[in-house]
């Protein structure tokens, strides 16, 4: 059980660090649109 749990919020951050990293390469993909559109 106990392991099970640990193997659970190992899944959990995997996803966690996924998800940030798409974010930010939205936010950065934004950013350049921003930069080239402004110019």
């Amino acid at each position: 059980m106990c392991e099970r749990r640990k193997y659970g919020s190992k899944e959990k951050l995997k996803e966690c660090l996924e998800l940030v990293v798409e974010i930010q390469k939205m936010i950065f993909a934004f950013r350049e649109h921003i930069m080239n559109g402004s110019d």
